[in-house]
């Protein structure tokens, strides 16, 4: 920890040393960023209160470079570089340049692979770092953030001094010598000017750089402005207080993962069960059992009675039903009654109620009674007779109370309790014998 401290001011310090001397600082790096992401690329900050001196990020949203930096009057300034096209899931190289370092006026130029995409001049001049702050400033980078965004940083180089020609070479781009052209113009202009002319010329020159400078700034408000609005056309009705989950309520198919993304509609579901096909929001069974199988669709096992149910149970992971073993096997039932829980169906069980008693011997074929008791002596015993102590073979109860009729004094359950047999049936029928 000790040594990468010293290693860090043994930087910093030089980096100051060179900006007192130089006139350009270039810094050169190429980097992949996925659609619409960004961050800070290049920084010095202070350890002590996080105080950003200089600062390069990418904001891919807009496809601008941000470029912050300290002035002389310890208030941070921003510049705006429009039209950085870097955030496409592609590689690039770019190339910021700041000039006028040793003038009056601070300029800053872009140059995206090669090609030069903008620029900002008459700026403030950036403050120099003062001795006693060496040991305080680091360098940070964005390799670490970048890859959290499945992006990368391939290189990165910070240039004190030199021209944009020697600059281009090492990201071969073949730049020629600006500053040469520049001293030529200057000749030029000192030799056929008057002092005054070029008095006027500098103040015109500074006013176009104003007025370059405001149309920046408006141009960067209107995409902003549009940015916001189309963002609030999207959220409709959402909230401005809190973000509100793509994935709450889930739009995926039941059982299938809901994952957030920044491309539209703001999700991305799994992919569908087994078993089913189709995106992940809507899923379609792929699999059917033939006649003859039973099963869940996607796993199936022999039905010999084709009841859907299977002869043997299947290993099925959704727990379905058709997936458990016929309790009769060679007798349809696809109810799977089984009153007294034996595994055997009531349909192929010869004592359906286990009651010891044969079914065909059993007055109570589904409930069990050992005695066998039968109070009326009809052809049910008093455990599933509906009129123990009154014969009615029929069973029939017509409001079904589970009181038969033979017995139920109020037969078609209107609240009337009936005297005679005329309106036995039928609630509110003509014709009732009395009531109490």
């Amino acid at each position: 920890m000790v040594s990468e401290a010293r290693q860090m001011a043994s930087i910093t310090h030089k980096i100051r040393m060179e900006l007192l001397t130089v006139n350009d600082v270039y810094l050169l790096s190429t980097f992949r960023l996925p659609p619409k992401q960004g961050g800070t690329l290049f920084g010095l900050y202070s350890k002590k209160d996080n105080t950003k001196w200089l600062e390069v990020s990418v904001v891919g949203k807009i496809n601008k470079v941000l470029v912050r930096y300290l002035r002389e009057d310890n208030k941070l300034h921003s510049v705006n570089l429009q039209h950085a096209h870097v955030a496409d899931g592609q590689s690039h190289t770019i190339i910021v340049r700041l000039s006028g370092l040793r003038g009056d006026m601070l300029s800053v130029e872009l140059y995206v692979d090669c090609k030069q995409m903008d620029s900002s001049v008459g700026l403030p001049e950036l403050s120099e770092i003062p001795l006693a702050e060496v040991e305080s400033i680091e360098v940070r980078t964005g390799q670490k953030a970048y890859q959290r965004m499945q992006g990368f940083v391939e290189s990165m180089k910070l240039i004190l001094g030199g021209s944009m020609s020697r600059v281009g070479a090492l990201s071969e781009c073949p730049f020629q010598g600006d500053e040469s052209i520049h001293s030529a113009v200057t000749s030029v202009l000192a030799s056929i000017l008057g002092e005054q002319t070029k008095a006027l010329v500098t103040q015109l020159t500074l006013f176009n750089r104003v007025l370059t400078e405001l149309r920046e700034d408006i141009r960067d408000q209107v995409k902003e402005m549009s940015l916001i609005r189309n963002t609030i056309m999207e959220c409709q009705v959402c909230g401005f207080h809190e973000h509100r989950s793509r994935c709450n309520p889930n739009p995926c198919f039941s059982g299938v993962d809901c994952m957030e993304t920044y491309e539209y509609p703001g999700y991305r579901c799994g992919p569908c069960p087994p078993g089913l096909e189709g995106n992940g929001t809507h899923c379609a069974d792929i699999d059917e059992c033939n006649v003859g199988w039973a099963g869940n669709g996607n796993v199936c096992g022999q039905d010999t009675d084709l009841d859907g149910y299977p002869d043997e149970p299947l290993p099925c992971i959704d727990n379905n039903k058709h997936c458990k073993q016929d309790n009769c096997r060679l007798t349809p039932n696809s109810g799977q009654e089984d009153a007294d829980n034996d595994g055997i169906g009531d349909q192929c069980d010869d004592d359906a109620d286990g009651d010891g008693i044969k079914n065909v011997e059993d007055n109570c074929r589904l409930f069990p009674n050992k005695d066998q008791q039968n109070s009326d002596t009809d052809s049910f015993g008093d455990a599933c007779d509906n009129c123990p102590n009154v014969p009615n073979n029929d069973q029939r109860d017509t409001d079904s109370n589970g009181e038969g009729d033979a017995c139920d004094n109020d037969i078609d359950g209107d609240g009337e309790r009936v005297w005679g047999l005329a309106c036995q049936r039928g609630a509110g029928a003509v014709g009732r014998a009395g009531t109490l």
